[in-house]
């Protein structure tokens, strides 16, 4: 963390002049993940875009130097702080924003929803609601499945609670239909070479058991994909589903390997949490959560995401 502070003081030797612009700092976890780094790309965009600065940097997993870069964050006197938690525990962030409310440091938490019901003055979530991404994803399956089949699930981390928000909503529109059920399911953490792993075994020791594979997010579908054509299974047998929208699930659908993905809106949420942290440092009243809906993709509609 003595990086971090000497790149805030070298930064802030330059931008504390009299006309300065604000200066936001953004905390993010794992920035190698694929949507990770398009929420970061997207946030500093969007305060470039206001002619402001901002200074972001990867905290890992580790939800103690997520605290401890926060800290610096504050006592290096900027605007406002943007974060995307590593842990949602109420322990976490209530922490964090101890640190932020005792300087008056206006905080936006994005992206990961914090277990706490409502906010102090000054703090705020921007996101998505979980529960509505498994929900159309799965509906859109049992639809395409003629509400018959059996369903392979691929999950990731089972204390996310994106992951638990899905897979229950998933679990819930399943149970609706008698004829659909899960037959096969394993966590894959998110990542492609796990859910390819995790697909190769079932083709090869449950091949006949599934006749479709829904995955948490789109990289465990790619990666269900991939798993089939190594084995030289065709993947339109299957009808496969994520969540994401990223670039190469999107062209996934073009290519008919993947039926459905679910727009989990990076740009959306960027700019909404840019947005509300500057609201919040002009001293704007802000409610607690501000809400980002997911947008349904697949063949039919695929031209209005593709750029």
């Amino acid at each position: 963390m003595k990086i971090i502070q000497i790149l805030l003081t070298c930064l802030l030797a330059i931008w504390l002049t009299p006309a300065r612009a604000e200066l936001i700092g953004i905390s993010i976890p794992d920035a190698s993940s694929n949507f990770q780094i398009l929420l970061r790309d997207h946030l500093e965009k969007s305060i470039d875009l206001r002619g402001a600065d901002s200074y972001s940097d990867d905290v890992g997993s580790d939800a103690g130097v997520q605290i401890t870069q926060v800290q610096s964050f504050v006592d290096a006197g900027l605007d406002a702080i943007i974060v995307l938690p590593v842990s949602t525990s109420k322990d976490h962030i209530q922490r964090l924003i101890d640190i932020t409310t005792s300087k008056k440091v206006p905080l936006v938490f994005m992206n990961r929803q914090p277990d706490m019901e409502t906010f102090p003055a000054g703090v705020m979530f921007v996101g998505s609601k979980e529960s509505e991404a498994g929900i159309l994803q799965m509906e859109e399956m049992a639809l395409k499945s003629g509400y018959k089949g059996r369903v392979a699930l691929l999950m990731g981390p089972d204390t996310h609670p994106a992951a638990i928000a899905r897979t229950q909503m998933v679990e819930d529109i399943i149970a609706k239909y008698p004829e659909m059920s899960i037959t096969l399911r394993e966590y894959a953490h998110w990542q492609r070479n796990k859910a390819l792993g995790v697909v190769t075994n079932w083709l090869k020791s449950h091949k006949n058991e599934f006749d479709m594979v829904v995955a948490n997010n789109d990289e465990m579908a790619l990666g269900a994909i991939l798993a089939m054509e190594e084995l030289g299974v065709d993947p339109k047998s299957y009808l496969v589903a994520g969540i994401d929208a990223t670039g190469d699930a999107l062209k996934a659908v073009q290519d008919g390997y993947m039926d459905v993905t679910v727009l989990q809106d990076a740009s959306g949420q960027a700019r909404n949490a840019v947005m509300a942290a500057f609201s919040l440092i002009r001293g704007e009243k802000m409610g607690s959560y501000l809400w980002v809906p997911f947008k349904l993709v697949n063949a039919a509609n695929l031209d209005q995401f593709l750029r």
